[in-house]
């Protein structure tokens, strides 16, 4: 999972997601909502209720920053790019109209800055229509302090210090499970 990403679209479905990617590239194999983690699929996409996610992997892998803008640029709504940063860290941005609106950045020493981003849960809740306290305790500076301490101890299965908390953001977020 090395520098790889997913982007999150509000407001849209599986099969509005899949319409685009076919039209971008119509040979990708493309997993929609499978329980199990797809090795051979090209992209994975993944939806529940008004939130879809994609996940570019297989031949897709290296052109997910692309395939995502072509997809956030068709839509009407911001859309979020989690990334997994080297099995170290993960983050976020928030595009609106090809802009970064918002970000989460929660190891400033990573990138030589002094101070974490720390996101805008507001914002995120209003667009996805979440309670803010369902996500707001995920965007704090991973220190001494919040390492190996989960946000949500009784439903997250990943600690602050872990890449994979990106995972149990993104379903506090959107609902989205992810395939195992």
């Amino acid at each position: 999972m090395s520098n790889s990403s997913i982007a999150v679209y509000p407001k849209t479905t599986a099969q509005d997601v899949v319409g685009r990617l076919t039209q971008i590239n119509p040979d990708w194999r493309l997993s929609v909502n499978a329980r199990k983690f797809d090795y051979d699929a090209d992209i994975l996409i993944a939806s529940h209720a008004h939130s879809v996610a994609v996940w570019a992997s297989g031949n897709a892998r290296g052109q997910d920053h692309e395939l995502q803008t072509e997809i956030g640029r068709h839509s009407s709504h911001p859309w979020l790019r989690i990334l997994f940063q080297d099995h170290v860290a993960w983050e976020y941005l928030l595009y609106q109209n090809g802009l970064v609106i918002d970000r989460f950045m929660p190891l400033p020493s990573m990138w030589g800055l002094d101070k974490p981003e720390l996101g805008q849960p507001s914002l995120l809740a209003s667009i996805w229509g979440v309670p803010e306290k369902t996500i707001s305790k995920y965007l704090r500076e991973w220190n001494a302090k919040t390492r190996g301490r989960k946000a949500f101890w009784w439903r997250d299965q990943w600690k602050f210090g872990q890449f994979e908390q990106g995972f149990d953001f993104l379903r506090a977020l959107t609902g989205i499970e992810f395939p195992s």
